[in-house]
């Protein structure tokens, strides 16, 4: 938890400039989050001008984490369900966001496929993600991540095929931002470039 606060803490300002390129519809508003932990980022995101009169709903699979985020999140409903299969209306969300998730997915496409059917005509899907494949840095470290890489279930690299699954789905890429993260001695805090 105290992994995803800080997380929250170096991204949030980070994605403030990309959000703000995006055409979020004006609130009222339905929001999920898929595979929100314990709604860390959907409270900081909760709090941005733009999302003024979203309702939140926060989606996470593991018990702990719904269990944790309720109590501290009341106004979000939360869902303990896959992002494969919410359970949800069709056509029933505005935005739909994915932060850090996909690279943890076994069957992206399998959630796209979801995402599709409850977003709603002309909604969002928002991802946030990282892609090993465009690591810079020294060669020991690159070494770990293809030793990662080797033993994990998920696709740290599905950044790549995302948009050609997503377009399979009926989902269409409207904007794309990278950002190169350094994170260097002494004070090791992050500095993102363009």
């Amino acid at each position: 938890l105290p992994r995803l606060a800080a997380q929250t803490r170096i991204v949030l300002p980070e994605q403030r400039s990309r959000l703000a390129a995006i055409d979020f519809p004006q609130g009222p508003a339905d929001f999920l989050d898929l595979g929100a932990g314990p709604g860390v980022y959907a409270a900081a995101l909760s709090k941005e001008p733009m999302f003024a009169g979203y309702r939140f709903t926060t989606l996470d699979l593991a018990p702990e984490m719904v269990l944790f985020g309720k109590p501290n999140r009341p106004k979000f409903r939360w869902l303990n369900v896959s992002a494969y299969a919410t359970g949800e209306p069709a056509a029933s969300y505005d935005v739909v966001q994915g932060v850090f998730l996909f690279v943890h997915l076994m069957s992206p496409d399998l959630v796209l496929r979801e995402i599709a059917r409850i977003v709603k005509p002309g909604g969002l899907l928002y991802v946030l993600d990282v892609n090993d494949s465009t690591f810079r840095g020294p060669p020991i470290i690159r070494e770990l991540i293809e030793l990662h890489t080797s033993i994990y279930e998920g696709d740290r690299k599905v950044l790549n095929v995302l948009p050609g699954l997503a377009a399979q789905h009926g989902l269409s890429l409207e904007k794309k931002f990278a950002s190169q993260l350094t994170n260097q001695a002494p004070g090791m805090e992050p500095v993102y470039g363009p």
